[in-house]
């Protein structure tokens, strides 16, 4: 099925694990995505399908789905590297990664999907393939 809502993002497994945390509180919204990487975001504009903000007492998680032109993984593995990013090549798709302090910053595309997820001190294991996976199913 389409991936519309952040629930669609989760398999169940996932979508509990993150409800359980403690003080766990989802915000689902149209935002731009949450990044360090501004100028690629705003040089690629991605049209927003939805975001989701999850905010606990482990931390926070913003992942945003949206569409991009379909050149955006070969511009994002040319310039993120510059920024600290490692990028590798998925397929038919580019996943960039960042780790700073508490902070990890993931942004993967392909075939016109952007996939960018924010985690600051909360990395519930598997949410990086697990997300992917939903996004180009």
């Amino acid at each position: 099925g389409a991936v519309v809502e952040c629930e669609d993002l989760y398999t169940s497994a996932l979508w509990a694990t993150l409800r359980q945390a403690t003080d766990a509180e989802l915000v689902e919204s149209t935002h731009a995505p949450t990044t360090s990487a501004a100028a690629l975001a705003e040089a690629l504009a991605p049209t927003v399908t939805f975001s989701c903000d999850w905010i606990s007492a482990e931390g926070s998680i913003s992942t945003t789905l949206g569409t991009v032109a379909t050149d955006a993984g070969a511009i994002a593995a040319t310039a993120l590297p510059k920024e600290g990013f490692e990028c590798v090549e998925q397929s038919e798709r580019v996943r960039c990664t960042r780790t700073e302090g508490e902070l990890t910053e993931t942004i993967e595309l392909g075939d016109g999907v952007w996939l960018s997820t924010s985690q600051r001190g909360w990395a519930p294991g598997g949410y990086i393939s697990s997300v992917a996976a939903a996004a180009w199913r």
